[in-house]
């Protein structure tokens, strides 16, 4: 189940949100945000939390944090985001 923790307008069309689920992990229970913007009508959604991959190296559940809404006279805002490492043994991937 999701459940909205909060929301605020970047601009008048255009708003952010971070929402907050509960899921079962190696049987425990662990919550885990993630912040979204999307159009006042609901369209044109945006995920801004980092993404993780497969190769993460660890798991990282926090989704980020609004610094600054002052940066939103263009629709932009200032936030943080957690960054995790990843494994690329065996890959062409280089970071």
């Amino acid at each position: 189940m999701v459940f909205l923790s909060w929301c605020g307008w970047v601009t008048n069309a255009r708003l952010a949100r971070q929402t907050f689920h509960r899921d079962k992990r190696a049987g425990e229970i662990v919550g885990a945000s993630n912040m979204i913007a999307l159009d006042a009508a609901g369209g044109n959604l945006k995920v801004l939390s980092n993404r993780h991959s497969a190769r993460s190296l660890y798991a990282d559940f926090r989704g980020g944090h609004v610094i600054d809404w002052s940066a939103s006279d263009k629709g932009s805002l200032l936030m943080s985001r957690s960054y995790v490492p990843e494994n690329n043994t065996g890959t062409n991937i280089l970071n």
